[in-house]
């Protein structure tokens, strides 16, 4: 690949821009709290603090690598530029970017630019770059704050341009080869300062320097103890003093709109090469199967579809999926249903994900259910006159309240609960589960739930045989004791012993379980 088009060094573009070698008391007002960031471990014989300045006006604090002549970071303010000033056009070869204002043309000196992977650096970076700028403007600039920036790099061990058989008839001289690291990551920190707490936010990304990366959207926190690991004789990495306020709301806010911007769409997902979430041999076939039916001479596009269409997570152990349910449902408003094991559901999600761990399938919660679980017969509403909201089911009750708003676990309270309209809150229950106590499937049209009784269960089969569920706010596992066990109801009071693992088949492939036949006669 030809790195070139993307490499910059101030020995060979003198003169474009200023840059003020040795200290960063000059440009400390590019740094949150005046303060660089630190535990990068580099000396002055192998690194320059740099302060950058065009036209007059100090633009970026760079720490220079020397040994691997790329910048290790460059911090910087995003500002808005004054009505009816045209930012000045800048190349797209250079590595960090500002955004807006002359910092553009600061970077042209080059001890911030670095090599970059064209595909990564032109697509998913710069997709990043231009909505990160959206959402610093909307959720920060335009409420009285200020966005401090660092962008930095990863030198690579290994990998070092220019390389001799890149050299063209144009550039075969005596320069030296194999001078410049092409970093192996580049990551952005951001902090938003305001006095508001409730407005002041941290957010960080970290990539791969790959053209099949995926970009990381992590907190300060986590970035810094990534590129604590990175950085391998850098132990104590920290960007921003106190780290600016990270895990706020806003934070999570800003993290779910950069995701949904960069993956917008199942055309984005399959044009990126997502495909590479499927499974090694899911992956092989699907590509055989799409090169045979695109390569038939009979192939009409307007009659193909696709579908099935399923994102299964999977997870080495249930305390793990019980802690992804429990965030996933609380901050995106999706839920990762427990799906049984291959053993106890032949051909069921986990068999055809090809894993031995727990799988859930990750969707949006259906509607059409009353709070308790129920299908309803129509949608739910204000009938009849009454203050509440219900529907009709299909179950021997034949109607059921409904919820007006999210099933969730109140502040205070020890259950998931729900409004039904006229002020009074139910017990109701989330999407969660379609695995019993005794690791058996629940029937397909009947997840666990609590379907009008005080503990969670399901139906097994079609002659009303029944089983007991783990409660969504608990899962089955040995929680201090010698044997598995988990609560099946909430408040958590009452608890059934349970397994965690494969059931095992007895002769003739029956799998032995707890089976109950009639909730009427259960009793505590």
């Amino acid at each position: 690949m030809d790195w070139r088009v993307l490499l910059g060094c101030v020995s060979l573009w003198a003169g474009l821009a200023v840059a003020e070698v040795g200290t960063f008391d000059l440009c400390r007002a590019y740094f949150y709290r005046q303060t660089e960031p630190h535990g990068f471990d580099r000396t002055s014989d192998d690194s320059a603090q740099i302060c950058q300045k065009y036209t007059g006006t100090y633009h970026f604090a760079t720490l220079y690598d020397k040994s691997n002549r790329i910048p290790l970071w460059s911090a910087y303010k995003l500002i808005k530029p004054d009505k009816g000033t045209q930012e000045p056009r800048r190349p797209n070869d250079w590595f960090v970017e500002p955004q807006s204002g002359d910092g553009r043309m600061a970077t042209m000196t080059l001890t911030n630019a670095a090599p970059m992977e064209p595909c990564f650096n032109q697509i998913r970076w710069k997709k990043l770059e231009i909505n990160l700028k959206n959402q610093l403007t909307e959720h920060c600039i335009n409420k009285k704050g200020t966005p401090y920036l660092v962008t930095g790099t990863v030198p690579s061990g290994s990998e070092k341009i220019p390389r001799k058989d890149e050299e063209t008839a144009q550039t075969q001289d005596q320069s030296e080869y194999n001078r410049v690291s092409v970093p192996s990551h580049v990551w952005t920190a951001v902090c938003c300062d305001h006095t508001d707490n409730n407005i002041k936010f941290s957010i960080t990304f970290l990539a791969e320097n790959q053209a099949e990366s995926n970009v990381k959207i992590i907190d300060v926190e986590q970035l810094n103890s990534e590129l604590s690991q990175l950085y391998h004789n850098s132990p104590s990495i920290k960007i921003f003093e106190d780290d600016c306020n990270s895990k706020s709301p806003t934070e999570e806010k800003i993290a779910s709109n950069m995701k949904l911007v960069l993956y917008h769409s199942f055309q984005v997902l399959l044009s990126d090469r997502y495909s590479q979430l499927l499974p090694p041999r899911k992956r092989n076939r699907l590509d055989l199967e799409t090169h045979l039916v695109l390569g038939s001479t009979s192939f009409d596009q307007n009659k193909m579809q696709l579908t099935n269409i399923r994102f299964l997570m999977t997870f080495p152990s249930l305390a793990d999926w019980s802690s992804y349910f429990q965030e996933t449902y609380r901050k995106d408003n999706l839920v990762c249903v427990l799906a049984p094991s291959a053993g106890a559901d032949p051909g069921g999600e986990a068999e055809a994900s090809g894993t031995t761990d727990h799988v859930c399938v990750l969707q949006q919660p259906r509607s059409g259910l009353s709070a308790t679980g129920r299908k309803c017969i129509g949608d739910c509403g204000y009938r009849s006159r009454t203050a509440y909201s219900w529907c009709q089911t299909i179950s021997e009750k034949l109607w059921d309240y409904c919820c007006t708003d999210k099933c969730r676990v109140p502040h205070g309270s020890n259950q998931y609960e729900c409004s039904r309209g006229d002020g009074t809150s139910i017990a109701c229950s989330p999407q969660y589960s379609t695995v019993t106590i005794s690791g058996k499937a629940c029937r397909v049209d009947h997840p666990c739930g609590l379907y009008g009784e005080s503990y969670f269960w399901c139906y097994t089969d079609y002659l009303n045989d029944w089983d007991y569920c783990c409660s969504p706010r608990h899962y089955c596992g040995n929680h201090g004791a010698n044997y598995q066990w988990c609560y099946t109801a909430d408040p958590q009071g009452h608890w059934k012993h349970c397994t965690a693992h494969v059931p095992t088949q007895e002769a003739g492939g029956r799998t032995p379980a707890i089976v109950h036949h009639d909730s009427r006669d259960l009793r505590y």
